[in-house]
């Protein structure tokens, strides 16, 4: 929801620059607009795009390269041939299985001349703006229009509590329309939450936000994303001294990938789901089995706050058990 908030205040807005009043007249004969990600998006981006009408013709998947991250002169060629278009940009800050980010800066820099919306999907990375040593790999962020993030990864709170912050409160107040008659008149002293998102009635789920930052201040939040980012190193340094195991990325923040290459197993996609079956069981810790770049490979996120090096090394331990137990 976070990022289909932000993605409806991308639609209206790009489509009111190119004089098209989306309230009155909808879709239908609006110019086509154009979509640009990565071939490595996040599900919830395209699931988002299709609720607000978007359809395959106008989402463009760039490729990608080893770490996930759009290629940039892909980019370039694919937004000179949409030019004129009503365009949306969406970047990867923290990608789910490598955690690589895109080159903010850069994109902003090739839409500048194209009038484009950028969307930042940030569920694990934008919380990497608290770290002074992880802030490089989101210089630029401050040129995007729209940002997604979840409280439920880093802040350890419940699923639904994503986050989302719109640059304009003008753009994002064309999320609704119309208000329920007994809501009250909404003031800049008094805002109408429901106003702002696409549910009406819901719990308060900003109150357990609040009261994760509160008691954890911002030295304790960045502490403890630098703390999973240490520990995912470490993960993948242990891993990757396993017999036939091959770390697939460049771990940069709390994500790894590992792949093992055994000889004599011919199903590897049936390998690496029994391992992760094996050891979802021991209950030591949970991974989970992924496709990258079209093979099977096990995703480590670590992200829990009471997660330390003796866990990680447990963890390892449960590997090398399931791993034992297969070959």
């Amino acid at each position: 929801m976070a990022n289909f908030t932000a993605l409806c205040a991308a639609r209206n807005t790009i489509l009111a620059r190119a004089g098209w009043d989306f309230d009155a007249n909808g879709l239908t004969g609006a110019p086509p607009p154009a979509v640009f990600l990565s071939e490595q998006a996040h599900a919830t981006v395209h699931s988002g795009l299709r609720l607000l009408g978007f359809g395959a013709a106008h989402i463009h998947s760039i490729p990608s390269d080893s770490q996930g991250r759009m290629q940039i002169p892909a980019l370039g060629e694919q937004l000179q041939l949409a030019a004129g278009a009503p365009i949306i940009v969406c970047v990867q800050a923290g990608n789910v299985n490598t955690g690589a980010f895109e080159p903010i800066d850069a994109i902003a820099d090739l839409t500048a001349s194209h009038n484009a919306w950028i969307h930042v999907d940030g569920a694990f990375g934008l919380w990497a703006a608290l770290s002074p040593r992880l802030q490089p790999m989101i210089q630029g962020l401050a040129r995007a229009d729209s940002w997604a993030t979840d409280g439920h990864k880093w802040l350890n709170v419940p699923y639904d509590s994503g986050i989302v912050i719109v640059k304009r409160a003008a753009d994002h107040r064309t999320l609704k329309t119309a208000r329920c008659a007994y809501a009250g008149i909404e003031s800049g002293e008094k805002r109408d939450g429901s106003a702002w998102t696409p549910e009406n009635s819901r719990r308060s789920r900003a109150f357990v936000l609040y009261a994760a930052l509160r008691e954890q201040g911002r030295s304790g939040i960045r502490e403890m994303i630098e703390r999973c980012c240490d520990l995912t190193r470490q993960f993948a340094d242990e891993a990757a001294r396993l017999p036939f195991a091959e770390v697939l990325n460049d771990v940069v923040l709390n994500q790894a990938l590992i792949r093992f290459r055994p000889p004599n197993v011919k199903d590897l996609a049936a390998f690496h789901d029994g391992l992760a079956a094996n050891i979802q069981q021991a209950g030591v810790c949970w991974l989970g089995a992924t496709r990258w770049k079209g093979q099977p490979a096990l995703r480590v996120s670590i992200i829990n706050w009471s997660t330390d090096a003796g866990a990680v090394s447990a963890a390892v331990e449960s590997l090398r058990t399931a791993l034992e137990n297969a070959l």
